[in-house]
């Protein structure tokens, strides 16, 4: 690895003069970056993926939802669509995206979700289109300087985190590790349920290297819940065997999930915002068809299970056992303190 990344050094120099120049164009304020009168919220890191931005996300909507009127916006990666696009009920995954999608599924009517790929652009949209929105979380939008948010929070992987990372393409960073300086708040992401405080106090006292000493940071693992069929109602407890497939950045934790709860008798690993063809659905049929088990049940994840649904071309599926496993972010020992400093943050926000 070091070699390689010795090899790419040119191309790392390059990349870095570019993010750098840009940064610093929008701090010397050359570049102009907008703010809005209602509070932003970016949620994003300095990694390239996997580093749990939906969980987060999908956990401020349910700490502010039914007390704020909330809208989610992001980029929309890998959608057929371009511009500005409120989800709306003939969307699919294939029109604003597998995250949106998995948003919109979720509180279609009780939150608005858009996809733009001009951030500064589209937040005058949504208030124009929805003008009872009142807080905007922005998905994966730490590098969009156009947007001056009210508070950044930056994830960072327990397993890739980004003091011990380069810039692309000798690693994975898409900004320099000073830039953790822009962040409010720090959440590390991933974590083992079990992390001692040691630890977490090497992991700070690291962070606090390129980040502000007095950022607030957070420790988290995900948790997965029982699994939910996704073309029937059929109950996951009658199946002890299953075969994993996805199409996300980082699916170890999910492989390493099923390990402890199922017999796994195969694995198929697609990569991050696959889309799914009829010739990946007949594959996948195949591990299950003609099998001389009973109990053997396709798994997913939340994230791909939105591309199969309304899909025509998912009609193998729809006579089998498949199901997606959905997953929730949860704090380790201080998350009231971290809502505590979102509502807060929100509420003085509402005061300038």
């Amino acid at each position: 690895m070091r070699l390689l990344r010795l090899l790419l050094l040119p191309f790392t120099f390059l990349y870095s003069l570019a993010v750098r120049l840009k940064n610093h164009l929008y701090d010397i304020g050359y570049t102009r970056s907008f703010t809005f009168d209602i509070p932003v919220i970016v949620v994003g890191n300095l990694s390239v993926g996997g580093t749990g931005k939906s969980p987060m996300v999908e956990y401020l909507v349910r700490l502010l939802i039914g007390t704020y009127s909330i809208a989610i916006l992001s980029r929309g990666y890998k959608r057929k669509t371009k511009g500005f696009r409120i989800a709306g009920e003939k969307d699919h995954a294939a029109t604003i995206g597998d995250e949106p999608m998995q948003y919109y599924s979720k509180w279609n009517r009780e939150i608005t979700v858009a996809v733009g790929e001009d951030r500064a652009e589209a937040i005058p949209e949504i208030l124009f289109q929805k003008p009872e929105t009142q807080v905007i979380l922005m998905d994966d939008g730490f590098q969009h300087r156009a947007v001056t948010p009210h508070l950044a929070l930056l994830l960072t992987a327990y397993n890739k985190l980004f003091y011990k990372d380069y810039l692309l393409p000798g690693g994975w960073l898409r900004e320099p590790r000073k830039e953790a300086r822009r962040a409010n708040i720090i959440v590390v992401t991933r974590c083992p349920p079990q992390i001692d405080v040691t630890e977490r106090k090497e992991i700070v006292r690291n962070i606090s290297v390129y980040a502000s000493t007095t950022v607030p940071v957070f420790f988290t693992y995900l948790t997965y819940e029982q699994p939910v069929g996704i073309f029937s109602d059929l109950n996951p407890e009658n199946f002890d065997h299953v075969f994993l497939f996805s199409g996300i950045a980082d699916p170890a934790p999910f492989h390493e999930f099923a390990h402890t709860r199922w017999n796994v008798y195969g694995v198929k690993v697609y990569k991050d915002h696959h889309t799914y063809t009829s010739r990946d659905v007949s594959d996948i049929a195949d591990m299950i068809q003609g099998s001389g088990h009973k109990k053997k049940m396709l798994l997913t994840t939340e994230k791909d299970a939105v591309k199969l649904k309304n899909n025509p071309e998912m009609a193998l599926l729809h006579d089998l056992p498949v199901f997606y496993l959905p997953v929730r972010m949860v704090f380790i020992d201080n998350g009231p303190e971290f809502e505590q400093l979102i509502l807060e943050q929100i509420q003085s926000a509402f005061k300038k």
